[in-house]
């Protein structure tokens, strides 16, 4: 990748119009396919974070819960 990135430097440098279009064209498609390639992965870092939110969240509702119904302050699970 950096090697591409030199070339499309050097290319600028030297007015190598179509060179630096073709290079410039390769970083976008590599940076699509790197996506592609990479998408069950980056779905599983989205997902985590929000799964691990999740899990604390029941975690904290149930605590709460479970230290009213000790108090004898929360709401009865059946009515009667």
């Amino acid at each position: 990748m950096l090697l591409i990135v030199v070339a499309m430097w050097l290319a600028y440098q030297f007015n190598l119009h179509a060179l630096d279009f073709l290079l410039s064209r390769a970083v976008e498609l590599g940076f699509l396919a790197l996506v592609i390639i990479f998408q069950p992965e980056i779905r599983g870092d989205v997902k985590e974070p929000r799964r691990q939110a999740l899990m604390v969240f029941e975690r904290g509702c149930g605590d709460v819960q479970h230290h009213l119904f000790e108090r004898g302050t929360g709401l009865p699970s059946s009515p009667r």
